[in-house]
């Protein structure tokens, strides 16, 4: 089993070295998001299959007590009109407060599904996408419908 995860880490790191011309970066700002009320995250391109792409997402949320971190991988799939289908795991922090006692860390899960409109302006290509993560954490104990909605950049 070790070996295995092992090979699948050595695996997901060598990827972006082996497709360095074909890397896009790109910046979101969300409404929503995996467990945030609004975010922003960093999205790389490390696979380019002609429709098909494959890419690492990291960002921070903001939370009403608190703040999320998401890190996950997100597939989409077409040309202008494109389907995101993702998962993220998510460190939820709540911050010390009159209503919790504590900091603490919350973990959970959050895939995501939608749709994501590529369109240019200027001499830059931009987004727009709308998509449904629902959250899941064993430390709340339920699910938690959730989406979101933004505006990226690609870099």
């Amino acid at each position: 089993m070790k070996k295995t995860l092992y090979l699948i880490l050595i695996f997901i790191c060598s990827l972006p070295l082996a497709a360095a011309e074909m890397t896009e970066h790109s910046l979101s700002m969300n409404l929503g998001g995996p467990a945030g009320i609004a975010s922003f995250e960093y999205e790389y391109k490390f696979i380019n299959m002609g429709k098909a792409s494959m890419h690492f997402t990291a960002g921070v949320g903001s939370l009403v007590l608190g703040y999320s971190f998401p890190i996950g991988f997100t597939y989409t799939y077409g040309d202008e009109n494109q389907l995101i289908i993702g998962a993220h795991y998510v460190p939820i922090y709540f911050a010390e407060t009159n209503i919790v006692s504590s900091s603490s860390f919350v973990h959970a899960f959050s895939p995501r599904i939608g749709i994501r409109k590529i369109f240019k302006i200027s001499r830059e290509m931009a987004y727009l996408q709308a998509y449904l993560s629902p959250i899941f954490s064993p430390d709340i104990n339920g699910v938690f419908a959730w989406g979101g909605i933004g505006f990226g950049v690609y870099l």
